[in-house]
């Protein structure tokens, strides 16, 4: 009896999804990875891209523009597609370098205000193709985006969470977008 039961039940459930049109489910598309060679940034009279090329064994460096070096500390980050640096003093501006170009842009002034003190708190990563920086500032915003293919600032909303001093910092995945 509960043998044929089931071959019932199959039976209807195979009738059932043949009458329903197919789904079609597309896979998400891959999210590219993070660049093969270690790289890293420096300071030269500008600012200086180093990259290792680990299969051909020597380094590679392109220079960005004269720069002034930041009176206080300058914050940086190194993306799968860019790196960056930017001045707390200036309203969080600086440079970006595309690292697949190897060709500098200029990182306009932030939402932020700047910090209050030399120790204020903030994080600057990559998530995607935005620069995150997030943290402790004179002004009432305490996050913002950047997009980096149209070089605009988005401010975030104000954080669930309380901002701590020695924060670390890391983006994980490609999904920061504004609020």
């Amino acid at each position: 009896m509960r043998t044929l039961l089931l071959v019932a039940l199959l039976s209807f459930a195979a009738w059932g999804f043949a009458a329903a049109p197919p789904v079609v489910v597309s896979a998400p598309a891959p999210e590219p990875s993070l660049p093969p060679d270690p790289v890293c940034l420096g300071w030269d009279g500008g600012w200086v891209v180093y990259r290792y090329s680990l299969s051909g064994g020597k380094w590679s460096t392109w220079k960005g523009p004269d720069a002034a070096l930041p009176r206080i500390k300058a914050f940086c980050a190194i993306g799968a597609d860019a790196v960056a640096v930017v001045d707390p003093a200036r309203r969080y501006s600086g440079w970006l370098s595309d690292l697949r170009s190897c060709k500098w842009m200029e990182i306009p002034p932030s939402p932020i205000a700047g910090p209050d003190i030399i120790w204020d708190p903030i994080v600057v990563a990559f998530a995607g193709d935005r620069l995150v920086l997030w943290g402790r500032s004179r002004g009432p915003i305490n996050g913002a985006l950047l997009d980096t293919r149209t070089m605009k600032w988005d401010a975030m909303p104000k954080a669930p969470v309380r901002l701590r001093f020695r924060a670390l910092r890391v983006a994980i995945g490609r999904k920061a977008r504004p609020g």
